[in-house]
C-alpha cells in the first residue's frame, strides 16, 4: 500500500513524525509521498526522506502559503529548483503557479 500524499513534515505529525512513519509502516504502507507546501516544509521533507528511503518527496508552494506574503520570490523558485537539481525530489506538487 502506497500513502499519495502526507504531511510528516507539518503539525501535528511533525511533533512526532517517526512515531507516525513507524505507525504507518507498521500498518502495511510501503512509501509514503510526503509533500512540501513551501520551502521549510519542503526542506525538510527531504531530510526525513534522506533517514527513510520509504519517503519520497514532492516540493511545492501552495498557494495558500503564496498569499501568506506579498509575493513568491523569484527566489523561493530558485530553491526550488536547487532541491530538485539535488536529488530525491519525486514529484512538484502542492504547486502555486505564477510571479
Amino acid at each position: 500500500m502506497i500513502d499519495t500524499h502526507t504531511h510528516l513534515n507539518l503539525p501535528p505529525l511533525s511533533d512526532d513524525h517517526e512515531k507516525y512513519f513507524s505507525n504507518a509502516i507498521h500498518a502495511g504502507v510501503s512509501n509514503m509521498m510526503i509533500v512540501g507546501v513551501n520551502i521549510e516544509t519542503s526542506k525538510f521533507a527531504l531530510e526525513l526522506a534522506r533517514n527513510h528511503p520509504e519517503l519520497w518527496v514532492a516540493v511545492g508552494i501552495h498557494p495558500e502559503e503564496a498569499s501568506l506574503s506579498s509575493k513568491v520570490q523569484m527566489s523561493n523558485v530558485k530553491e526550488l529548483q536547487e532541491m530538485i537539481k539535488a536529488g530525491n525530489v519525486s514529484a512538484i506538487g502542492e504547486m502555486w503557479v505564477g510571479l
